[in-house]
């Protein structure tokens, strides 16, 4: 059995990897040994996709050009620090750290079924204006509020929750609480995502896009645990006659 580096050496053997600008692989096809993964060589590499892999590390320090990024694989740490290209990255699996500090094209991210422990790195995020897709579902950030996304204001999707049950009923869930008043500008979200969290209260700081025009709006703030604060708004939402989705 070879490695995911030994399989791309091999299959590129005979190509300039400046020219390649889409890798798609997908382990479950393949059954590649856990390994390194370098492509600094693919210089040109506007899109990466790689599906179930044991990934010790990954460098992509070459590769400026990078926009998409779709990663499902087994691996702690991302530095994209010299790809400020990236548009949409989606990484889930193991991750633990990631800086942004140098991606100001991000529109999407998301980075649900981690290993996160804090939302501290989007502070960094130098133009959070841009974001319309947040996603952070299922890690396990600790105790904290909402005012990390004051600034996101042209989100469409913020995904915070954790509907990950069994995760959840051993304490690895977002432990996010308090009000949702933070997101009281954000006048284009349509889809939330809080179950499972201690947001308790601040339904009324959405009412103009979520109360008052429900059509077209999704959001999911069921319990699994009896002591999830988010229950109140949930109980609210009934008020208002709102179609809980499961």
């Amino acid at each position: 059995m070879i490695t995911l580096q030994e399989y791309l050496d091999k299959n590129y053997k005979n190509i300039a990897k400046e020219r390649v600008d889409i890798i798609n692989i997908n382990n479950q096809e393949l059954g590649l040994e856990r390994s390194y993964l370098d492509l600094r060589d693919f210089k040109n590499l506007e899109t990466l996709i790689c599906e179930g892999f044991d990934i010790t590390k990954i460098d992509i320090s070459n590769c400026f050009k990078l926009e998409h990024l779709y990663f499902n694989s087994t691996t702690p740490n991302l530095n994209i620090t010299n790809n400020p290209n990236l548009v949409k990255i989606s990484w889930s699996f193991s991750l633990r750290n990631l800086e942004v500090n140098n991606n100001s094209n991000l529109t999407v991210l998301n980075l649900s079924n981690n290993e996160l422990t804090n939302v501290s790195f989007l502070r960094n995020l130098p133009c959070p204006e841009k974001l319309i897709a947040l996603e952070l579902n299922n890690n396990n950030i600790q105790t904290t509020d909402l005012e990390i996304f004051r600034n996101f204001v042209n989100l469409a999707i913020l995904s915070i929750g954790a509907d990950d049950n069994q995760r959840v009923n051993k304490g690895f869930y977002n432990h996010f609480y308090g009000s949702l008043e933070p997101l009281r500008n954000l006048f284009n979200l349509n889809t939330l995502r809080i179950e499972n969290t201690d947001i308790s209260s601040g339904l009324e700081y959405l009412k103009g896009n979520l109360v008052e025009t429900m059509e077209g709006f999704f959001i999911k703030c069921e319990v699994c645990y009896p002591s999830a604060k988010v229950k109140s708004i949930q109980d609210e939402l009934k008020i208002y006659g709102y179609n809980l989705l499961d």
